[in-house]
């Protein structure tokens, strides 16, 4: 969106991540099954992550998902943020500059919690204070 100098939104159809967000972020993928693939990996994993290719002018070209479950976030040394993984028998280290990482809330810079996770957690407290109220009463 741009926000013009009335400060109405609108769609910035001419911007160059236009397509790849809204139409289609890579070539194996429309938008919406790339968005629902990434809405699914923070709900179910807490992190979402996408490789994003450049075309030489440093443009975003497309954007790759990876599965969440091989994927391992560090700190380098300078500060930075590294992605790690294993495709197709090869090792795969990837700056934080080119990589997307959508994180799940409750996380920290590294990975997000996943909700479900979080979810259950509190319904198996909730049943363990239950039947420890059980117990005591009984």
């Amino acid at each position: 969106y741009r926000t013009d100098a009335s400060g109405i939104r609108r769609v910035a159809r001419d911007h160059p991540l236009y397509f790849v967000l809204h139409d289609s972020p890579n070539y194996d993928q429309t938008a919406v099954d790339f968005w629902e693939y990434m809405a699914a990996c923070i709900e179910l994993q807490g992190n979402a992550y996408a490789v994003m290719e450049r075309r030489s002018d440093g443009v975003l070209n497309a954007l790759h998902p990876i599965r969440p479950d091989l994927v391992k976030a560090r700190r380098r040394d300078d500060g930075g943020i590294e992605y790690e993984w294993t495709e197709d028998g090869r090792r795969v280290v990837k700056a934080g500059e080119g990589v997307l990482h959508i994180r799940g809330s409750m996380g920290d810079a590294l990975s997000g919690a996943s909700t479900l996770s979080v979810c259950r957690s509190v319904f198996e407290d909730a049943l363990a204070a239950e039947n420890a109220a059980g117990a005591m009463f009984q």
